[in-house]
């Protein structure tokens, strides 16, 4: 119980009012999301192994693994080291909470920590999820096409959409699959609520010492809805000692409507030398459960050798 200007407070009050001011509890759960996000990263770690066991077992007897597997082991993988990043800064925020973890001396900082730290336990809930797999190899899961293939040369390449991972792509009601200037296929967004696209790229090809940029090329068709908030952008450069340079930033996809092919610009990086090549991950996602997406259409993801002016 606190008196304040002849007002009694009681704690419930409190809470309330910080409860009010801070939303989902994104700074008072804090520590208790970081805990919970530990122990989701332990069963995480769980169903990889049981999925590599069963993976290794099938391909012994020349089965071939389902594309949905193998692109859900290359997301835990990256998962780790958005984890491992995401834990780096950990400390340091719980020691700015006060007043019974309910408030922090940098309010916009823990608001922001807070929530990357709520949204992230929330994916890799579902990643787990999506790890429960009934079948982890035969048919393929797609008719066959031909992909186009990544050309690399040294002004850049262009890695198409069938060779990144598109959540959710599989499923018929939410994404379907286009030809378009002969081999080519597109994806386009019928309808989701959960967007993650994302990708891989080795630079020992790329020319070293080169500046390229990245850039996710998109469509939005005249019909489409649900961009009014900003998608978030990211890509990682991964050197061969793991030391990794992050480039983060958001746009709005709603000032892209039309019909033309648009370039969203994830960031750039400069390719180091061929004896020790890097590894680049991009990523455009916005994990929102409320706001119903449609209208997007994917070509891939261009890597482009930025010339001086």
């Amino acid at each position: 119980m606190l008196t304040c200007f002849g007002f009694v407070i009681s704690l419930d009050d409190l809470r309330q009012i910080f409860g009010f001011l801070i939303g989902k509890g994104y700074i008072r759960n804090l520590s208790d999301n970081l805990n919970n996000l530990r122990t989701e990263m332990e069963n995480l770690d769980a169903t990889q192994r049981e999925v590599k066991t069963t993976v290794a077992r099938e391909e012994a007897q020349h089965r071939e693994i389902l594309e949905a597997v193998r692109l859900w082991l290359d997301r835990v993988e990256i998962t780790h080291i958005d984890f491992e990043d995401l834990l780096r800064t950990s400390d340091a925020h719980l020691k700015e909470l006060f007043l019974c973890d309910l408030c922090s001396i940098n309010v916009c900082s823990s608001y922001g920590y807070g929530k990357k730290v709520f949204l992230f336990l929330e994916y890799i809930r579902k990643l787990n999820q999506d790890g429960q797999f009934k079948e982890v190899a035969g048919p393929a899961l797609r008719p066959e096409v031909h992909i186009q293939d990544v050309v690399v040369s040294p002004q850049g390449c262009m890695v198409y959409a069938r060779d990144i991972e598109i959540t959710h792509s599989e499923k018929p009601e939410n994404w379907t699959w286009r030809q378009i200037e002969g081999a080519i296929e597109v994806a386009e967004l019928k309808e989701v609520y959960w967007l993650d696209i994302r990708g891989n790229l080795n630079t020992r090809s790329l020319t070293p010492e080169t500046k390229y940029e990245v850039v996710f090329v998109v469509k939005l068709q005249n019909t489409a809805l649900g961009w009014e908030d900003p998608v978030n952008l990211s890509l990682k450069l991964v050197m061969r000692d793991k030391s990794e340079n992050l480039i983060e930033n958001t746009v709005c996809l709603d000032d892209y409507i039309s019909n033309d092919w648009v370039d969203i610009i994830a960031g750039d990086f400069v390719a180091p030398p061929k004896d020790a090549p890097a590894k680049i991950f991009f990523t455009m996602y916005q994990y929102d459960d409320n706001i119903r997406k449609t209208g997007l259409v994917v070509k891939g993801v261009a890597i482009r050798a930025v010339t001086a002016n």
